[in-house]
């Protein structure tokens, strides 16, 4: 299958939201613009923080102005996970609709890939960092996509052909009716959630904060390897993937460590 253009979870959400529009005032407006608007925010929110204070920070009201800030940066990322949440539903949606194809590893040792039917996306639920799912009993692993409108008739044709004779069509039909695309959360950043409080100051220098989000990334490559690490640590310090391997480019233990990722 070296001729299909396959993609991670994450790839596929980035593609998919190339094609989510909205029109506004006669423009198409993307959900992926939108949302690199929102980050872009929140970035712009940071930046303009640390500046003021270490440029006037003696002579300002420090905890009104943090307040301020951190009213402010809460806004942008309210607004920005509700916005996720729509995209997510969207994406499941268009998977259960068949729009997308997915394979993976029924086990972590196993080694063919198997077809998921595009029903049972509707229960699964996706770990954008570890590119897995799990659900009603099922757990699927190395996940990897097709987009269908991408193949031509041979390769729709043979794809088809898989799903129909795909093992993983023996769950019961009564599980398969338990769907409830309304119950989508926002589970890119799945897993980190629970360290994301852990260990963060709440007053700290952009010195010090490179440190800390270096501290992090040497733990999560420790702890989960080096795939998705630095999405990892965006999720639990709440910033974008972008916006984290802005920050970690300016430390130089990071950056090395950056390197050997890239």
């Amino acid at each position: 299958m070296t001729s299909y253009k396959w993609r991670t979870l994450d790839q596929l959400f980035k593609h998919a939201s190339q094609f989510w529009k909205q029109n506004t005032e006669g423009a198409d407006i993307t959900a992926e613009s939108v949302l690199a608007s929102l980050e872009n925010l929140i970035g712009q929110e940071e930046d303009v923080f640390a500046e003021i204070m270490n440029t006037y920070g003696a002579k300002l009201d420090s905890e009104e102005c943090r307040r301020e800030h951190e009213a402010t940066l809460n806004s942008y990322k309210t607004k920005r996970d509700e916005f996720l949440k729509i995209c997510y539903i969207a994406l499941r949606r268009e998977m259960t609709e068949g729009l997308y194809i997915g394979f993976g590893y029924p086990t972590p040792q196993a080694k063919k890939l198997i077809p998921i039917p595009a029903r049972h996306w509707g229960f699964l639920e996706p770990d954008f960092d570890r590119d897995t799912a799990f659900g009603e009993g099922m757990f699927w692993y190395g996940l990897k996509f097709l987009d269908m409108q991408e193949l031509d008739d041979n390769q729709r044709s043979k794809i088809e052909e898989m799903l129909r004779n795909s093992p993983a069509n023996s769950l019961p039909e009564k599980d398969i009716k338990s769907v409830n695309l309304s119950g989508v959360v926002d589970i890119r950043n799945r897993g980190a959630s629970d360290k994301a409080t852990q260990n963060k100051p709440e007053k700290e220098s952009p010195q010090e904060r490179r440190n800390r989000l270096t501290s992090w990334l040497e733990e999560e490559i420790s702890s989960y390897g080096v795939k998705g690490a630095v999405e990892r640590v965006a999720g639990r310090e709440g910033v974008s993937r972008q916006r984290m391997s802005s920050i970690l480019n300016e430390s130089p233990k990071a950056s090395e460590l950056l390197i050997k990722i890239d």
